[in-house]
């Protein structure tokens, strides 16, 4: 037992330590990558819980101070996948979804962690690789988190939701607005809007969906290229906006600027051209 606790208070202070910085930590440890997420929710109020979503289960931080009214969902990127190293484990070691949800002063907020995130995958069976890597958005994923979404609805009486999705969340949250009639809004933080993968079915179905898609001014990922195809793919509709925010690029700037982003209106009122 005297062994344990230099160990457990180690854990604490580097997860402590990772969850103060917009950075985060790179280790590769599921356990170190389980406290940040608890650290960085527990301050928010958020609390943790793992929803049922065939085949799957999702890790979710949940504050709901007003059941009966709409939600807002965040929803993770896809953590290690993307870079060239195909790791193991798809756990964000920085969650960027999660930092900038906590920021979201708002009644009723959730954060959804995207399939085999935060996931014993000891047995190498209970979610394949292809899940976080070339199938990343296939129908399994999309209803997985379709069936996440009708869970926290049933559970909280949601009239609606609000999708916010960080880099391939963002797609995620596209492609969710296409399947469901309860879609009130939709916003995009350094959103993949490649239309690769958002298909021009799912640019249209949400065309009339209330959307602001925000891009970094740095960003060399996400450009601006990508999202006008994404609005041109839909009909350039009036509903579908960009913000071009400064001091961003995909991935640092956003936690510490989203208290004022997340402010901004969502409609679809025509923007006015300046002279």
């Amino acid at each position: 037992m005297k062994n344990k606790k230099p160990l457990q208070t180690a854990r604490i202070l580097a997860a402590a330590f990772c969850a103060l910085t917009v950075t985060g930590c790179a280790s590769q440890w599921p356990i170190l990558k389980e406290d940040t997420a608890k650290h960085l929710a527990l301050p928010a109020f958020m609390i943790n819980r793992s929803i049922p979503a065939d085949p799957f289960t999702l890790t979710a931080y949940e504050r709901v101070r007003q059941p009966g009214s709409a939600i807002t969902i965040y929803i993770e990127d896809e953590g290690q996948s993307k870079t060239s190293t195909v790791f193991s484990d798809p756990t964000p070691a920085n969650p960027v979804a999660l930092h900038i949800a906590t920021r979201d002063l708002g009644p009723n907020v959730i954060y959804l962690a995207r399939p085999c995130q935060y996931t014993d995958l000891s047995n190498g069976k209970s979610c394949p690789k292809e899940f976080w890597t070339t199938k990343r958005y296939a129908p399994e994923v999309l209803n997985g988190v379709n069936a996440a979404l009708d869970d926290i609805k049933a559970r909280y009486q949601a009239t609606g939701f609000n999708l916010v999705g960080y880099a391939g969340g963002g797609t995620v949250a596209v492609l969710l607005g296409g399947l469901r009639s309860d879609v009130a809004s939709i916003r995009t933080i350094a959103g993949d809007l490649d239309t690769g993968s958002v298909s021009a079915d799912a640019a249209t179905k949400t065309a009339k969906i209330p959307q602001l898609h925000f891009i970094g001014i740095y960003d060399e990922t996400t450009t601006p290229e990508l999202f006008d195809g994404y609005k041109a793919a839909g009909g350039s509709s009036a509903c579908v906006k960009s913000h071009m925010t400064e001091n961003a690029d995909h991935i640092q700037g956003w936690v510490t600027q989203w208290p004022d982003l997340v402010s901004l209106p969502v409609d679809c009122v025509p923007q006015v051209q300046q002279p």
